[in-house]
Parts: structure tokens; sequence; C-alpha cells
């Protein structure tokens, strides 16, 4: 390969920058569409995990139990991280008759774990204050006005113990719904006080537990059968969270990323044979002045690599970038926090890469090929013509 080739490649290239740039515009937009729907797929399960985990929490499993001490073998099962405590201490009566409205109190870390949250005002901070979840309030019956006075009747004294007193709150917030949406919702307090008015109305001395997972757990399913048969206790699973799945169990993702993909390559092939049918003139121009077959082929390689490579990585970055900016303002907006970048989106696009980059080489060389085979042919059929004249002439 001389200079003068060489120099010739480079000029060629500068000429034919617009021509280079909408090639490599083309693949970009398939690429970044392809990587966009990837993006899609793992980020929707991640939004409606993280939306499923709002409102039904974000633990795994709970032990609603006698008693009041936490079980040791939970506290310290290597797959489960931390635990919240809610103490159920006693439950609300009407007419002598006991009602399913629990009175108790919740640990901070309960409430984190569980994602108990505020729809007004705040939790109690003394001892003749409540704050009651929603759908408990509306039972009672008795108004939803922040700081308002709630009635209630409890059992004092021990489990045989029939007298009633009346305990009179302070309505300091309203929480969102969970006795009547969670799996184990009745076993936690409807009316939640502090801790001290819990131990002074504690009849019941019962409590429930709630722990949340590593996050490098994927079958949550099979954690929780073993957890059941370690501890040989009733535990409730948070199903409405953890068994979740995507449609089809995410098939239909795996469907239409080989049909994008399908539909990305041809659009890639065709995008490369316009291209290199632009360049045939080049490489005619090449072939005369002492360029071989094997360099004008190795030219060809590399500038539809290049091509290929930079528009590909071009498309994948800018997918990302905007992906993260809408997760980012759909987040701030909703409060939940799913943006994810999945290795899986890296495979699929470093796959697609691969196919489109041999799938292209060989289209270009086949249809090189056979316009070099058209060409010798009208070649060989000229110089005949050409030798049928002159022996007429002669």
């Amino acid at each position: 390969m001389n200079t003068e080739f060489i120099n010739y490649c480079i000029k060629s290239v500068r000429r034919r920058w617009k021509s280079l740039l909408r090639a490599a515009l083309s693949i970009f937009l398939v690429f970044a569409f392809v990587t966009g729907i990837m993006l899609f797929k793992s980020n929707m399960y991640q939004w409606q995990l993280q939306s499923a985990k709002q409102r039904f929490g974000n633990w795994i499993v709970m032990l609603y139990d006698s008693n009041i001490e936490e079980n040791k073998e939970l506290k310290n099962h290597p797959y489960l991280n931390e635990s919240g405590k809610a103490s159920i201490d006693n439950y609300v009566y009407e007419e002598g008759e006991c009602t399913d409205i629990k009175v108790g109190y919740m640990t901070d870390e309960f409430l984190r774990i569980g994602n108990i949250s505020l729809q007004c005002g705040r939790m109690p901070e003394k001892d003749d204050e409540a704050a009651i979840e929603w759908d408990s309030l509306i039972k009672l019956n008795q108004g939803t006005q922040i700081g308002q006075e709630i009635h209630i009747e409890v059992r004092e004294g021990s489990s045989q113990t029939t007298e009633t007193i009346e305990k009179t709150y302070k309505l300091t917030g309203i929480l969102n719904n969970y006795t009547n949406v969670w799996n184990g919702g009745e076993y936690i307090p409807g009316i939640v006080v502090t801790e001290g008015e819990g131990e002074a109305v504690n009849r019941i001395g019962k409590a429930a537990y709630i722990y949340s997972s590593n996050n490098y757990i994927n079958n949550y399913r099979d954690i929780y059968d073993g957890l059941v048969k370690k501890t040989h206790k009733e535990l409730i699973y948070n199903s409405s969270v953890y068994d979740y799945k995507p449609w089809a169990g995410g098939y239909v993702y795996d469907y239409m990323y080989v049909l994008l993909m399908i539909i990305g390559v041809s659009a890639i092939i065709h995008q490369v044979l316009v291209h290199s049918r632009e360049r045939e003139t080049v490489r005619n121009i090449l072939a005369n002045i002492g360029a071989k077959k094997i360099h004008i082929l190795a030219l060809s390689f590399i500038e539809n690599v290049v091509i290929i490579v930079v528009a590909a990585t071009t498309g994948l970055i800018f997918s990302i970038i905007i992906g993260s900016i809408i997760c980012s303002i759909v987040s701030n907006i909703k409060g939940i926090q799913f943006f994810n970048i999945e290795s899986s989106i890296y495979v699929y696009v470093l796959i697609m890469l691969g196919i489109a980059l041999v799938t292209g080489m060989l289209a270009e060389g086949i249809v090189n090929t056979c316009n070099s085979v058209n060409y010798g042919y009208k070649r060989k059929k000229k110089k005949k013509r050409l030798a049928k004249i002159t022996q007429l002439k002669l």
C-alpha cells in the first residue's frame, strides 16, 4: 500500500463526510432506539417494583407472635437485613364488642421498612396523642380533622377482665392505608400511640416483626420457604411485592428485542450498502492507482467498523442519558427512585453490534463480488464488440 493510496483514502473520507455522517446518524438512531427499549424494559419493572414497595412495604417476611421478644433465628439470618417492631397492645371496643382495630406503637425501623407514611400531620409525641391509619379512622366514624379528639374504649387488666376504660387522644396525623392492603395488615395497629402509652394500655402482649432482605437476593420465594422450615413459624410473605412478574415472565420484551434487532440490523445493512454504492467510484479509482483488492476490502472494513462502532456507542450513551433524565423527572414527581442499568443491556447492544458488523460486511462483500463479476462480464463483452468492429474495418 503506497503513500499515494493512503493520502487518497484520507482525502476521500474528508470529501464525503456528509455521506459518512448520514450513515452514522441512521445507525445511531437504530441503536438509540433499541437501547431505549431495553432501558424501558428493565426500568418499567423497577418502577412497578418500587411502586409496590411504596404501597405494600419493603419487607419480605412478617412474624406475628405472642412472644414479645424478637425471634433470634430471624434476627441473625444472613439473608435478612434489618427488622422493625409493631406492638399490639389493645383492641378498640364498641358497645362491649371487640373490633378489629388495634392500638399499639411502632418503632422507627418498622415505619421505614414498611414505607408507612403520613397523609397529613405528624406522629404522636405525647401519651395523649395518636396517629391513625386512614381506614381505621373511617371505621371509628368520629371525623378526620387534625387536632380533634378521638374517643375509644379499651379493656384493661388481664385477658379475663371485662372492665373497659375510655381513652381520649388528640389526632396528630393520618397514615396511609396498610391494615386493609398488606398481607398480614390485620396484625398491625391502626391507632399508633407512643411507646409509653402503648405499655400503659398493654393487655394483649403480642407484636409483629417485619424483616427486609439483602439486595443481592433474587429468588425471594425460596428464601421465604427456607425461613419457614428453619424457624418452624407461620411467617407472612410479602407476595404483593416479591411475587410480581412482568408480562409473560419478561418473554414479551425478549420477543420485542429480537424483532427490533432484525429490523435494526436490516436498516444498518441497507445503510452500509447505500454507502458502499456511493463509494464504488472511489474503489475503482483506488484500484486504478495500484491498490490491491485486499487493501480496498480492508479500507471498507475499517470504515464500516468506525461508522458502526462510533454510532452504536453514541446511541447507547444518548439513550442512557435521556433515560436517566426522564426517570429523574418521574422520580422527583412520584418520590420513587428506580432508574437502573442492567448489564444485560450492554450484552444486547454488543450482540446487535457484532451481528450488524458481520452481516454488513458479508452483504457488502456479496454485492461487490456481484458487481465485479458483472463489471468483468460487461468489459469482456465490450472487448469482443470492439474486436469485431476492428475486423470489419480491416
